[in-house]
């Protein structure tokens, strides 16, 4: 469930004070009325003896004594009333940011695209996004016919099933040195994501051969949120586990290839205190949804995205758009200047979906992929902008930043 700080209830009402001069009048008042009712009510005294008027004054400021000690104790009451609840609501409005400034340390980083060569490391790719070398284009898919995507390198003849374990085998292996540093008696939380024409029980198959092959001796323990709703609820509920969060994402030889992406992505998560030993890629803070397809909303996401860190617009070197449905790019972009409004030079957009295509259900993890190793050559935070390629999804936005910047 996403932290939300609209939700938290406003600070109470305050009681207005008494005002003094109005019970002074009030005090007059009654003295004067008192003494109208005992010239017109009582009878006149004997001639040769005085008017007493000391028992109507005196029971006059009795009577206002009494209201106005009566008025004060309900004003103290509705005064501590409405500090208890400003101190209540300070406590949930306190645990909420709290919570929502947990993050999660990225360890380890794969990622397999059409733009990364086999056999080489990710600069030259990162440098290729940079200068907005697209991958997409018209050409031959592994099921036949011609669409305009992109494809891992190698033979497009190859079955599908074939690329689907030599990328599960490569992003095992490059997880495998980072994973190694947990105990082995340590479970290992697995999320699990491929969109792919192979049928089920093959990928089952093939993930099973792959991961008994990599070497890793730890045992997967699936979860069942997808996406950006699975880190989220893991900052929830599981900001104290022991275990590492793994993520494998994969898109090989989608059933509709028109406008993808192939892309093989694994990220390594952990609670920022519970590991050691480990090379630290950046800090992942936590990813905030857009609650309603609205400009307004997608804004306020992006810049509660940026309180969580706490980070400035102009702090941002990069964002990076993924999966994010054709039918809202002309409002995006007028949107993502004014969530990241800045004084000098605009953050740099790279829009992945344009240089490679939609990556399906791995595009938020290959968003976070590219900005962790991106941080490793550029050492400003980066914000990540991704969904899932589908108009019915919500957006989420997230920053990385580099280790030392954790608040």
């Amino acid at each position: 469930m996403p932290v939300r700080l609209d939700q938290v209830p406003p600070v109470a009402q305050r009681p207005g004070r008494p005002r003094v001069w109005l019970w002074i009048g009030a005090l007059v008042l009654l003295v004067m009325a008192g003494l109208a009712a005992q010239v017109l009510l009582i009878p006149p005294p004997e001639e040769g003896r005085p008017i007493i008027l000391g028992p109507v004054v005196f029971l006059s400021l009795v009577v206002w004594a009494a209201v106005a000690g009566l008025r004060a104790m309900i004003f103290a009451g509705q005064q501590r009333s409405a500090d208890g609840w400003d101190e209540v609501r300070d406590e949930d409005l306190a645990q909420r940011i709290s919570c929502g400034r947990r993050s999660l340390d990225v360890l380890g980083a794969s990622l397999h695209i059409a733009l990364r060569a086999p056999d080489s490391d990710t600069h030259p790719l990162l440098d290729l996004m940079l200068v907005d070398e697209p991958a997409i284009k018209s050409q031959v898919t592994r099921l036949g016919g011609v669409a305009r995507h992109s494809r891992l390198p190698g033979d497009v003849a190859e079955a599908p099933e074939d690329v689907l374990d030599g990328a599960l085998r490569r992003v095992l292996g490059d997880l495998a040195p980072a994973l190694a540093q947990f105990p082995q008696d340590s479970p290992i939380t697995l999320l699990l994501t491929v969109e792919t024409c192979v049928p089920e029980e093959t990928l089952q198959d093939i993930w099973k051969q792959a991961w008994q092959q990599s070497g890793i001796r730890h045992a997967p323990v699936p979860v069942a949120e997808t996406g950006m709703a699975a880190v989220d609820q893991w900052l929830d509920q599981r900001a104290a586990d022991q275990s590492p969060l793994m993520v494998i994402a994969l898109q090989i030889a989608p059933s509709n290839a028109d406008a993808t992406a192939e892309a093989a992505v694994g990220l390594l998560l952990a609670n920022p205190t519970n590991h050691s030993g480990v090379a630290t890629l950046a800090c992942l803070h936590r990813p905030e949804p857009e609650h309603e397809q609205e400009d307004t909303s997608l804004i306020r996401a992006m810049r509660q995205a940026l309180d969580w860190v706490p980070l400035q617009p102009e702090q941002v070197g990069q964002v990076w758009r993924a999966g994010v449905d054709g039918a809202r790019n002309a409002a995006i972009a007028a949107q993502i200047p004014a969530a990241l409004p800045t004084a000098d030079a605009k953050p740099e957009l790279i829009d992945l979906d344009a240089l490679l295509g939609h990556a399906g259900p791995a595009a938020p993890w290959l968003a976070i992929a590219v900005a962790a190793l991106n941080l490793q050559h550029e050492a400003k935070p980066q914000f990540v902008l991704s969904g899932e390629g589908s108009g019915e999804t919500a957006l989420w936005g997230m920053v990385l930043t580099p280790v030392p910047a954790r608040p």
